[in-house]
């Protein structure tokens, strides 16, 4: 059995429709593949003991999941044998800016300057590059000075605002899904109106294949998306990385790369 999880509207924010479909559509394809499947929302996913009975386990788990105590669970039928897209590790590195830093950090080098901080205070005191992004794990500030910090709370990440256009791209597998040029009424938020919404700068697709391929090797996400800066000059820098997006425009393509996925890891493991 293939259990299939959906994330729950909190996490959704705005998206309950598109996320409800892409997980609806990746179920479908698998019934009609032949697999049984179940899908069920992530607020249950704790409270079914049976789950986790060895002889229960699903021989793999499509999870949209990002609660904290839904990640448990899932690692404990990981723990079991199952096999979890995307693995909890990998999911956990998205959920928290705190800690999706560190990707950005790694796939951009020196490209993209940034920083923790504790409070605002100690940003104020020490961060010198403006415009910038301060972010906490639930909201994001475009500021163009210092005199026009916000009043936010927590342990912040900041980073600095990089010129150009922006483009958001969904992988399946390593594998880019489909892509496009952001504009304003794609912005989930609005973020977008600080970047150039009127040119496309071009870029070597060959580098963003890179970037793609780069992030699934070392973060282990099999299922994702993300938002790139294409700068004038052609370069790109990754700013931010989205564990199971909707998918949008590519929803169909993308349900079929993921029955495609699954196909692998269960076929293949029967034969082995």
């Amino acid at each position: 059995m293939i259990l299939l999880v959906a994330r729950s509207k909190y996490y959704s924010r705005g998206r309950e429709q598109a996320d409800a479909a892409i997980i609806g559509s990746v179920e479908s394809l698998l019934r009609n593949n032949g697999y049984e499947t179940r899908l069920i929302p992530e607020t249950a996913l704790c409270g079914d003991k049976t789950l986790f009975e060895p002889d229960n386990t699903p021989q793999a788990v499509l999870s949209m999941a990002r609660n904290k105590d839904s990640l448990s669970a899932l690692a404990a039928l990981q723990y079991n044998g199952a096999t979890v897209i995307n693995p909890v590790t990998a999911v956990n590195l998205c959920r928290k800016r705190s800690k999706q830093w560190y990707i950005l950090k790694f796939v951009n080098r020196e490209k993209l300057k940034g920083a923790f901080f504790d409070s605002m205070e100690q940003l104020k005191d020490s961060w010198s590059i403006y415009p910038c992004w301060i972010k906490t794990d639930r909201k994001s500030r475009f500021v163009e000075n210092v005199d026009r910090c916000p009043d936010l709370k927590g342990r912040l990440v900041v980073t600095e605002h990089i010129e150009g256009s922006v483009v958001k791209f969904y992988a399946v597998d390593s594998r880019i899904v489909g892509w496009f040029y952001v504009s304003a009424a794609d912005s989930r938020f609005g973020e977008a109106v600080h970047n150039d919404l009127i040119h496309k700068y071009a870029f070597d697709m060959a580098n963003l294949d890179s970037i793609v391929a780069y992030v699934a090797a070392k973060t282990g996400l099999m299922v994702f998306g993300g938002d790139v800066i294409v700068s004038p000059d052609g370069r790109l820098t990754l700013i931010d990385v989205n564990d199971w997006p909707s998918f949008g425009r590519f929803r169909e393509t993308a349900a079929n790369r993921i029955v495609e996925l699954i196909k692998h890891y269960i076929d293949d493991g029967k034969e082995n």
